[in-house]
């Protein structure tokens, strides 16, 4: 990962970053709203104009393109920001996997994967359906991409 090194840019992108969490903390309705999406608005620019890494960069546009469904529209688009953030995850977990982490972790996320739809067919049944299958493969990815980044981690 490269990133320009201006400290000013990042200063003022800290700052803005900073008063828009105050807002999230302290507002609610439309302004709570708007500010939780643009600080994720923010945060997909400065790694565009920061990062080389296009890994980074597509796994935070997913994640805008999810807080869009979530957060934004009306009404909520359940499954389309689950599939966005799911599709996040998965470039995360490319970003991950391109480094150097310890065999069989992308084989255990592949077991992971297939066994918690498994289990979520299993449990409900006629009631299984695309927004529980993909938001359970969604959070093994999640926690997945957790515990590859805190191997990752003295590097």
């Amino acid at each position: 990962m490269h990133m320009k090194r201006n400290s000013t840019y990042i200063v003022a992108f800290l700052a803005v970053e900073l008063l828009l969490y105050g807002l999230i903390l302290t507002t609610g309705g439309k302004l709570l709203v708007w500010s939780e999406f643009i600080s994720i608005i923010l945060c997909f620019l400065y790694a565009l104009l920061s990062f080389k890494d296009q890994m980074m960069i597509g796994g935070l546009a997913f994640t805008m393109c999810a807080d869009f469904c979530l957060v934004m529209s009306q009404p909520i688009q359940q499954l389309w920001g689950m599939v966005f953030f799911l599709i996040a995850q998965t470039f995360y977990a490319m970003l991950l996997h391109s480094q150097r982490l310890p065999k069989g972790l992308l084989t255990i996320r592949l077991i992971l994967i297939v066994a918690v739809e498994i289990v979520a067919v299993l449990i409900l049944g006629e009631k299984t359906d695309p927004l529980a299958l993909v938001s359970m493969c969604y959070y093994v990815n999640l926690v997945m991409n957790m515990v590859c980044a805190f191997a990752r981690f003295k590097h």
